[in-house]
């Protein structure tokens, strides 16, 4: 090992080589770990220049062209065809105004990006010539932050005169003759404009604080590494090196679904720690030796934000943060009414209450939901009267229509006219057409995929019973039903949630589900997981690490940051007994990142951020991804489910479809492993 440090302290990488001296297995020195932080400093630089230039440049283009607008309309008012269309409800000084003031929000967000832009090369000469020290720094200049929130509510102001103009055109004409939809560019284009260029400020400010902290942390390992080269006690082990644990988000050129590294060669003799490094363990908890940082690499590599910019995600990502910001005109009407907790119960319920074909079991889902959502629950119960009585009716029909067929060939008389079955029996039906399957609007194939989601984790769980296992533990529980409708004699159930949210289950299931009524009774467990470990919670309960356990993780895996899934996954594997099974339902990393474009799920990521909720992570989709993902925690995969898969096993009756109207959402995966 040694030689090959001195061969490549020789032979110096050129800076583009970064990513491939970080995937070598053996320990970086202190000069290359200076070295691979400079490079992504100064890439990171060089890609802030180009976004900060591009969208600068476009703010100050629509900024003069609205300037042109208001100096117009100061000079000769009401000329302008969109301006003259809302002369009834507008003055000529008011609507100068609001085109002025727009002109001047887009001017501060295109002067808050182009003022101190970062060199060509990322400040990597100037940083040469000052003898080091990092490259110029990727986000806004100072003040550049009041700049763009100054233009933003500059632009938003004018946004709303317009907004309100429309309003009032189409309320005082009608919607037809008053309704001038045409102009919506009007408000939506400046307010667009200024919230890319806000989206691609907040970007460049995350990267800059991840190299900062990556920086600050290695001045704090080299300050630790001095101190114990000062130490009178020496290291027992040999030379000790570190390999530099970089997030994926800062790395040049990387991809949001990589493939992962070869595993670490290990030393036949492993350094042993001495008590001087303990006290020096959080300095270096990012710089885990390089069997610890292999392997977190190897699974942010194939579990992470997705948040790089490439060639092949660019054009979703500039959509993402441009065009879908127009969603916000009505998403924030549709979907901040219920949180998501309770919008995913209302749809688990949805395909029970309309009667659809190859529904879900979960006959208890509607007790929940009418005692936490009462008006939701009055008005499934009147479309499903609605439901049954066109059933009726159709039903009614086909035998009216056989019976007049029938005489008229006995009395060979053309046969009557019979109303036809109603083609859209139920309310319901239409507000999935016009609102949740419509593609561009909606989310095409959630309530689809909520309802086989809950089909596949019952499936496995019985599957799990009947194989012998006694323990079933559901992480985040929520309003699972599972251990009141699947419980058996000698099964163990142990539902984990926030504490709030564990003290409200446990109030609804002593109301809805009396064990009076033979409605066994799992072990609810109070705990936060992000701050007590899974065995901590699970320590004062009955829970046997030495038996076979069912855990499931449904709706959770996509919320979590990396980090936080690997910890879950390293804890989960900590617990098991071999031959136990985990299941669990994640967001396609190809879609997280953007290098697969999926209007339905463009729509859902906006919706929960409403809710003030952030899908941080997306996994490797891959099967032998998810296998090498799985094998870091001693589990194996059992199979890996697409939506294609799921139409195939829980909706014979249906043909999939990916896009543009989806059967089921295709952007999530299904996985099944076992404890090796």
């Amino acid at each position: 090992m040694q030689q090959q440090q001195q061969n490549r302290r020789r032979h110096r990488p050129p800076p583009d080589a970064a990513a491939a001296l970080l995937a070598d297995d053996a320990p970086l020195d202190a000069a290359e770990q200076d070295a691979v932080i400079a490079v992504l400093e100064a890439a990171s630089a060089a890609q802030a220049r180009g976004f900060r230039l591009a969208l600068g440049a476009l703010a100050l283009l629509l900024a003069a062209a609205w300037a042109h607008g208001a100096a117009a309309q100061l000079a000769r008012p009401w000329e302008a065809r969109y301006t003259g269309e809302l002369r009834p409800v507008c003055s000529a000084r008011g609507a100068a105004a609001a085109l002025a003031a727009q002109a001047a929000g887009l001017a501060a967000a295109g002067a808050a990006l182009l003022w101190r832009l970062p060199p060509r090369d990322g400040g990597a000469a100037a940083a040469a010539r000052r003898g080091g020290g990092g490259a110029a720094p990727a986000e806004l200049a100072r003040g550049g932050a009041a700049a763009l929130a100054a233009g933003g509510a500059l632009t938003a102001g004018g946004a709303l005169y317009w907004a309100r103009a429309l309003l009032a055109s189409a309320a005082r004409f009608g919607p037809v003759l008053g309704g001038h939809w045409e102009l919506a560019w009007l408000p939506a284009l400046p307010l667009a404009a200024v919230g890319a260029a806000g989206g691609a400020a907040r970007m460049l400010a995350s990267n800059a604080a991840e190299l900062a902290a990556l920086r600050a942390l290695r001045y704090e390992f080299k300050k630790a590494s001095q101190q114990r080269a000062m130490a009178p006690v020496q290291p027992r082990g040999g030379v000790v090196g570190v390999k530099v644990r970089v997030s994926t988000a800062a790395a040049p050129g990387a991809k949001g679904a990589a493939a992962p590294p070869p595993a670490p060669r290990r030393s036949p003799t492993p350094p042993a720690a001495d008590a001087d490094d303990a006290g020096s363990a959080p300095l270096l908890s990012g710089f885990d030796g390089a069997d610890g940082a292999a392997s977190a690499a190897a699974f942010d590599a194939l579990c992470n934000a997705g948040a790089v910019w490439g060639w092949d995600n660019w054009r979703v990502k500039a959509y993402r943060y441009t065009l879908m910001l127009l969603k916000q005109i009505y998403l924030p009407f549709m979907t901040r009414a219920l949180p998501t907790n309770h919008l995913m119960l209302t749809f688990r319920t949805l395909t029970r209450d309309f009667d659809e074909p190859n529904a879900n079991e979960d006959h208890l889902a509607a007790a929940f939901r009418d005692a936490v959502m009462p008006a939701r629950g009055r008005l499934h119960a009147q479309r499903s009267v609605l439901v049954r009585i066109n059933r009726v009716r159709a039903a009614a029909d086909r035998a009216a229509g056989r019976a007049g067929l029938l005489a008229a060939r006995r009395a060979r008389a053309p046969a009557p006219h019979t109303r036809p079955p109603p083609t859209h029996p139920t309310t319901h039906n239409q507000l999935r057409q016009w609102f949740l399957e419509v593609p561009f609007l909606g989310i095409p194939g959630i309530v689809r995929f909520i309802d086989v989601r809950t089909q596949w984790f019952d499936e496995a769980l019985k599957a799990a019973l009947r194989d012998g296992i006694k323990q079933v533990v559901v992480i985040a529980a929520g309003y699972d039903t599972r251990a009141y409708r699947l419980g058996a004699p000698g099964v163990k159930f142990y539902e984990i949630d926030l504490p709030h949210a564990s003290a409200k289950k446990q109030e609804l299931v002593r109301d809805l589900l009396p064990a009076s009524k033979g409605y066994s009774r799992p072990e609810f467990v109070a705990a936060d997981l992000s701050k007590v470990k899974l065995a901590d919670a699970l320590a004062g309960t009955s829970f046997d690490p030495t038996q076979r356990t069912f855990f499931t993780v449904e709706g959770l895996v996509y919320y979590l940051p990396a980090g936080a899934v690997r910890q879950l996954l390293s804890c989960v594997s900590t617990i098991s007994a071999p031959g136990s099974r985990l299941l669990l339902d994640f967001l396609h990393l190809s879609c997280l990142s953007g290098r697969v474009w999926n209007p339905g799920f463009e729509t859902l990521m906006i919706s929960v951020w409403n809710k003030g909720e952030t899908m941080h992570s997306g996994i490797d989709e891959r099967p032998e991804a998810v296998e090498a993902m799985l094998r870091q925690f001693d589990f194996h995969t059992q199979e890996v489910l697409t939506s294609r898969d799921m139409v195939k096993r829980f909706m014979p009756h249906a043909t999939y479809e990916a896009r543009p109207k989806a059967t089921v959402s295709p952007y999530f995966g299904y996985l099944a492993a076992e404890k090796l």
